[in-house]
């Protein structure tokens, strides 16, 4: 029975899960080493990889169309740790959010007031994002 050791790359599918098992060869006429890789499908009966994880597969009888490994030993277990963004903000993080943007002196323009704005601009002709200096400066060129 043949024995490899890889990690896990994705466990998404019900009792399967897919190892990528690496390995250096020797390219015939430049004699340099370049790495490949190999995936197979694994049977995850309890489905306890995770992406990441260090695994010894061993090959067994054909369980389906392309799953011919098993689970010998799990080495090395990831931590899944949930994105940042995906967690809601607490009403303390918002509370000094609120007392940055206030000491920074303003409010930050939201998108809909952006819109609002450039849809004033298009049927006035008005420049209202720009300083007093620059719509003067405009102002005088169009003038000469």
């Amino acid at each position: 029975m043949r024995v490899k050791k890889g990690v896990v790359t994705s466990s998404k599918m019900h009792q399967t899960a897919v190892v990528a098992v690496h390995a250096y060869k020797n390219h015939p006429k430049y004699k340099k080493k370049y790495r490949i890789s190999k995936k197979y499908y694994v049977h995850d009966p309890e489905n306890k990889l995770n992406k990441g994880d260090e695994v010894k597969i061993i090959e067994t009888k054909p369980i389906s169309k392309l799953k011919r490994w098993k689970i010998e030993k799990i080495y090395k277990t990831e931590v899944i740790v949930p994105d940042v963004d995906t967690i809601a903000p607490s009403a303390e993080d918002l509370t000094k959010t609120e007392k940055k943007e206030s000491a920074e002196g303003g409010e930050k323009i939201s998108s809909k007031k952006k819109e609002e704005e450039k849809a004033k601009v298009a049927k006035t002709g008005e420049n209202l994002g720009k300083t007093e200096k620059e719509a003067s400066g405009e102002k005088l060129k169009e003038e000469k």
